[in-house]
């Protein structure tokens, strides 16, 4: 199994609806419509970016594809992404180091070891790794979404799951962290050509809904 699938009838969306005039702010790069069960949550980690009006969408038949991380789902996308020209192989030297604040390791990427030792110390984690980097047509595609230049999984798991899986909805992210600090919170995307099964209504800010435990999406299995 690629992935497990959600169950998510009723999500908020802060901002516009119409797909012209929307933000690049999507920290989960995914294409479409981006939602979330929490949007207060997501409202403090956007900080002002996030803005506009408040909109509900109801579909009790929704469906929704989780990323995830596994060595099987990135392979897919690897192969995918690279059989259309939407990525490209590069090295590039990696720093890993521990981030005590967040309490998570943290990777960042350099053009070369001599860029990574101007920035860090002899004794750092360092190596040279092949990445995958998204070449023009992923950015493109992607508008106005600003793809990671080191990480494009996300991004292409959105376009992997619309083009293969005529009867999801769209892609979630982080089914149940919630962390501002860290930018987490339960999110998603609902691909453009499925709005349509949505029914939508403009709520007042009052009619969001706080972080309570059912509001945390429920996995399922098949």
């Amino acid at each position: 199994m690629l992935f497990k699938t959600l169950s998510i009838k009723k999500v908020f969306h802060v901002g516009t609806m119409n797909p012209k005039l929307r933000s690049s702010f999507n920290i989960e790069q995914a294409k479409g419509l981006s939602i979330s069960t929490n949007p207060r949550e997501w409202i403090r980690i956007g900080k002002g970016q996030i803005a506009g009006e408040f909109n509900s969408l109801f579909n009790p038949n929704a469906r929704f594809a989780l990323y995830n991380k596994s060595k099987e789902l990135i392979n897919t996308l690897s192969e995918y992404a690279l059989d259309k020209g939407l990525v490209m192989k590069k090295q590039k030297a990696a720093v890993r180091y521990y981030d005590d604040e967040i309490e998570e390791e943290i990777i960042e990427y350099f053009e070369s070891m001599s860029d990574a030792f101007d920035n860090f110390d002899e004794d750092a984690d360092i190596e040279n790794v092949e990445v995958l980097i998204p070449t023009n047509k992923l950015h493109k595609l992607m508008q106005p979404i600003r793809v990671d230049e080191v990480n494009p999984f996300r991004a292409l798991f959105s376009l992997y799951v619309s083009e293969k899986y005529s009867d999801y909805d769209g892609v979630w992210h982080n089914p149940q962290e919630i962390c501002v600090l860290k930018y987490q919170a339960p999110a998603g995307s609902i691909f453009d050509h499925k709005l349509k099964d949505w029914t939508q209504h403009i709520i007042e800010e009052s009619e969001l809904p706080d972080l309570i435990e059912e509001h945390i999406p429920k996995i399922l299995t098949y």
